[in-house]
């Protein structure tokens, strides 16, 4: 290598030394929830990252401890950090600024504005439901049209014709006959 060279290799090296790495490399030690933030160790540096943001504006993505993360760092000391990917995630939590929130889980579940208000309907369910009770007036409809009143048998002839009727019993609905359990909502 000519001195000419060598220079421009040391010059280079001092200005790379200068220009701050705006990425690392990082495994999760904890997650505080409450927070929102995490304390992550370097994975070349062993470099330990306090109050890592979980995540910036809307997305908030929760790691599970131990799992690897790409940080972006705001300064060249990685004073502020901040997680832009996780390999392993424990749930995500979007919010607008409307309020409405939206948080996925790692166990398959999701909730929309919250849970106050169980799992959403399984509309093919429910429209069964449904049917089933419109079927049913439908045929006392039909019980009253085909009716011919009879004088003074005091209803024994409406009471015979709807005899049918009156021995279907309809089940009741439950919650669970109509509830999607992975998705649940509040207001």
């Amino acid at each position: 290598m000519t001195e000419k060279e060598q220079i421009r290799a040391a010059v280079r090296k001092i200005v790379e030394d200068m220009i701050p790495v705006p990425f690392a490399w990082a495994t999760v030690e904890s997650v505080d929830e409450q927070q929102s933030t995490a304390v992550c160790k370097d994975s070349l540096t062993s470099l330990e990252y306090f109050d890592v943001l979980l995540g910036l504006g809307s997305i908030i993505q929760k790691p599970v401890i131990g799992t690897r993360v790409l940080l972006g760092l705001t300064s060249h000391n990685g004073e502020a950090a901040f997680i832009i990917w996780c390999e392993e995630v424990k749930d995500y939590l979007i919010s607008l600024q409307s309020g409405f929130k939206v948080q996925i889980k790692k166990d398959g579940t999701m909730t929309i504005n919250g849970d106050g208000c169980g799992g959403l309907v399984i509309v093919d369910k429910n429209v069964e439901r449904i049917n089933a009770i419109e079927q049913d007036i439908n045929a006392l409809k039909q019980v009253f049209t085909t009716w011919v009143p009879v004088t003074q048998d005091g209803g024994a002839a409406l009471k015979a014709a709807a005899g049918s009727w009156f021995a279907q019993v309809l089940q009741l609905t439950k919650v669970s006959d109509i509830e999607n359990n992975k998705i649940s909502h509040g207001k």
